[in-house]
């Protein structure tokens, strides 16, 4: 990748990170804004209403969740911790839900245990986001280069124009390039 690449420009937005940083200190990497629109999302409100409260622009939220390690991971630790206190409770909450399940069998009506289950993704694994900074830096990178791979196809047409080839030039060579693969393909 070249320091003028899309995907290069992109990654060099990502805030930088020490490895090791702690969960309690996540918080004290965030600035005024960040901390304030953490302190509204923690409270309940959603990324709109957070929005409204702070003056915070929701595409600078979604901004700060795509290149912002710290504030995602801070957010991430959040909703982890929320999840884990909704699991404990759930948890409590199985127990009586499989000997509904049990005693509903038993009956021959199960459906309202199972539902009761599975709308509480109780069935499925849940999957939590990384708290650790560095980590999330690192899946943001993943996603940038991700998300050029689906844009490569735009980014080698600009270079080629960019080198001075027609369309006509490019579509010649890009099938003589994809030639041999296609044979391969075939056999």
């Amino acid at each position: 990748m070249s320091e003028s690449d899309p995907v290069s420009v992109a990654v060099q937005q990502i805030r930088e990170v020490q490895p090791g940083v702690r969960l309690d200190s996540l918080v004290q990497q965030l600035d005024a804004d960040q901390l304030a629109v953490y302190e509204e999302v923690i409270a309940g409100s959603t990324y709109k209403d957070a929005s409204e409260a702070t003056g915070v622009g929701r595409s600078t939220i979604f901004y700060w969740l795509r290149v912002d390690p710290y504030f995602k991971a801070a957010i991430n630790a959040w909703k982890a911790e929320q999840n884990e206190a909704a699991n404990a409770r759930l948890t409590r909450m199985t127990d009586k839900a499989v000997s509904n399940v049990e005693k509903a069998l038993d009956s021959g009506d199960a459906k309202l245990s199972y539902h009761f289950l599975k709308d509480r993704d109780l069935l499925a694994k849940q999957k939590e986001g990384a708290v650790d900074p560095a980590v999330v830096r690192q899946q943001i990178i993943a996603e940038f280069v991700a998300q050029s791979a689906i844009a490569g196809g735009r980014a080698l047409s600009n270079l080629l124009t960019e080198a001075g080839l027609s369309p006509d030039q490019q579509r010649h060579l890009l099938t003589e390039a994809l030639a041999p693969l296609q044979l391969e393909d075939r056999r």
